[in-house]
């Protein structure tokens, strides 16, 4: 019965935590590019100024002008691939840099 138990109980901690990654995912993940959202960026930034080793460096910001209009002419599959495609861009560009950070809110990117 003891093992039993043990084995539900531990069962009921994996689902636990699988649940808890996913809850956390979908707070600082975007889905369609996989990289942080704004919630993530804001979090990571604020940390970033305040160490004293990272308080300084360069923020771009990158929006793709019109991206409503590109959604409407080409479809919401085709805007989904031309915002993977540019996060993976931004993600290999920044990728040699450390405490680099790469996020998006639509189609914004920073």
């Amino acid at each position: 019965a003891m093992n039993s138990m043990s084995i539900r109980l531990k069962n009921l901690f994996e689902e636990q935590m699988q649940t808890s990654e996913r809850l956390r995912e979908q707070a600082f993940v975007d889905p369609v590019t996989q990289l942080g959202n704004r919630r993530y960026f804001d979090l990571q930034f604020d940390h970033l100024l305040q160490n004293e080793e990272t308080a300084s460096g360069i923020l771009f910001i990158i929006e793709l002008h019109d991206f409503k209009q590109y959604n409407d002419q080409y479809g919401y599959e085709a805007g989904d691939a031309l915002l993977k495609a540019v996060a993976g861009v931004i993600t290999q560009s920044v990728a040699p840099f450390e405490n680099s950070l790469s996020a998006n809110k639509g189609a914004s990117f920073f």
